[in-house]
């Protein structure tokens, strides 16, 4: 596989979270797909989310753990805050 075909595959690659309320409390839900169908993708992943003014609400970093096969869609981490996010980043780095 050459790099322009490896670069698209990991295009294919992506992170969804949502806050659910419960009470006076957020859950947060974080779920990682690969959209390939034939790369196997190993991974760290750092998260983060934001709130409205921009502030960092939670941060993790995913070491080791991310090896997503193809076509895999899977739960990430789920955790509860007292503040809801508006808004996240994350960045996947090829192992």
């Amino acid at each position: 596989m050459n790099k322009s075909e490896v670069r698209e595959d990991i295009d294919r690659l992506a992170v969804a979270a949502g806050a659910f309320s419960d009470d006076d409390s957020y859950d947060i839900r974080a779920y990682v797909g690969n959209y390939s169908s034939s790369y196997t993708f190993q991974s760290s992943l750092p998260f983060t989310t934001y709130d409205a003014q921009g502030q960092v609400v939670h941060e993790k970093s995913y070491d080791n753990v991310i090896i997503i096969a193809p076509g895999e869609k899977k739960k990430l981490d789920s955790y509860y805050t007292s503040n809801t996010f508006v808004t996240y980043r994350y960045t996947f780095t090829a192992r």
